[in-house]
């Protein structure tokens, strides 16, 4: 079943950014006015699906989608260092290229904290509040393994990385512990903002219309959101 989408909305940024706690302050309506005008109205009422998800037809059929008659909308959590996590060659090669080839228009909003709210985000929430004291050994595996996987085709590279991750709940948090030494360099993550921006720049000049918000979480017991551009 094939899918079209009218209006794919994506919240995006790194890991431990904030996306889950704007989808949810979105859906609930508690927004401030200035960030809340940014949104579209009738977002609360559209289906969320983590990019993680594969649009499979019994998904597509819980949706009520009709073959040939775009879904109104659908909102995307995704995070952007996906391709980098499932050491992809770029988000071409992700589910966020699928769902965007099959929308009428995009709109991106990109979550964006200082580089201190970032760490201290992913320690607090990813890590439990562990501060970690050196480097998790696999580092530098990991970065021969993502140039030599970068030179397989992708059908035999996801096969290779059943076997090699095949403990997924292990797999995603030493990959956390990776990203508290990459957060402490604020060019690391600097550069992956370019990527994806780049990504998007790309799609807009290949005919899809994709608009652009840049959204900075403040710290704060209350989450509160300011749009940077």
């Amino acid at each position: 079943m094939e899918l079209h989408i009218d209006h794919l909305v994506i919240i995006t940024g790194p890991t431990s950014s904030g996306k889950s706690t704007l989808i949810k302050s979105v859906a609930s309506g508690k927004l401030d006015a200035d960030i809340g005008s940014i949104f579209p109205g009738e977002i609360s009422n559209l289906p969320s699906v983590p990019a993680m998800k594969y649009i499979t037809k019994e998904y597509l059929e819980s949706l009520n989608v009709t073959p040939g008659k775009p879904i109104p909308g659908m909102v995307l959590h995704y995070d952007f260092l996906r391709p980098y996590k499932k050491m992809l060659k770029s988000y071409h090669e992700d589910n966020i290229d699928y769902l965007i080839n099959r929308a009428n228009r995009v709109t991106v909003y990109i979550l964006k904290p200082d580089p201190e709210a970032l760490l201290a985000q992913l320690t607090r929430g990813e890590l439990n509040g562990k501060e970690l004291e050196s480097e998790p050994a696999g580092m530098q595996l990991r970065k021969k393994l993502t140039r030599s996987f970068n030179m397989i085709p992708i059908g035999f590279r996801k096969v290779l990385k059943r076997l090699i991750f095949f403990n997924r709940k292990s797999s995603v948090t030493n990959f956390n512990k990776l990203l508290y030494f990459k957060y402490q360099d604020p060019e690391w993550v600097e550069q992956w903002y370019g990527y994806f921006n780049t990504y998007l720049e790309e799609k807009a000049k290949d005919g899809k219309q994709v608009d652009r918000h840049y959204i900075k979480p403040a710290q704060g017991s209350t989450p509160t959101w300011k749009v940077i551009s």
